[in-house]
């Protein structure tokens, strides 16, 4: 996921201060430079150009790392849960899965269902799989949630009557239009 911000710390004020707020105000479009599209200025200020590549370049590359690595480790957790829903299916009367109760019965017998949203429910494969190929189809679009939403819905009615090939072909058409 590409970055969208990045960190200035506390710790660096006293290297701002230390400079005019002309030599400040280069120093800062350099870092903005730099973590944008990781451009190297050239100072022509040898004290300026020492600052930004053994401090604040330093400290850009670090929080870099750092941000890699903490998207690694949510990517392995996401799998992880993933997995565990695969594997951990809830039994309910013999059968895999939630038990299919209409929104509006007589039936009281099944009104006082509980469901911790702390487990992990898992959805039939068929659905999953449904899932997985819209949003691989989808993939960084820069549509909201809501849109998405409404176009997976789309996805998933017009996939019971017609080729998985139309259907994706139709969404990537409108995508391309967007």
């Amino acid at each position: 996921m590409p970055k969208h911000d990045f960190l200035l710390s506390y710790e660096l004020e006293a290297v701002f201060d230390s400079f005019t707020d002309e030599q400040a105000g280069r120093l800062i479009k350099a870092v903005f430079d730099y973590e944008k599209r990781k451009e190297l200025p050239e100072f022509g200020d040898p004290l300026l150009q020492m600052m930004f590549d053994t401090v604040i370049k330093q400290k850009s590359d670090d929080n870099a790392k750092a941000y890699i690595l903490r998207c690694e480790q949510q990517r392995k957790n996401i799998q992880k849960r993933w997995t565990k829903a695969k594997n951990n299916t809830m039994v309910y009367n013999g059968k895999n899965g939630i038990p299919k109760i209409p929104l509006y019965t007589n039936d009281t017998k099944h009104t006082d269902i509980d469901i911790d949203i702390d487990k992990s429910i898992s959805i039939d494969a068929e659905a999953q799989k449904l899932t997985k190929e819209f949003f691989e189809l989808l993939g960084e679009s820069k549509l909201s949630m809501s849109k998405r939403m409404e176009l997976f819905r789309k996805y998933k009615e017009a996939r019971k009557s017609r080729s998985k090939e139309d259907v994706d072909r139709e969404l990537l058409d409108y995508l391309s239009q967007r």
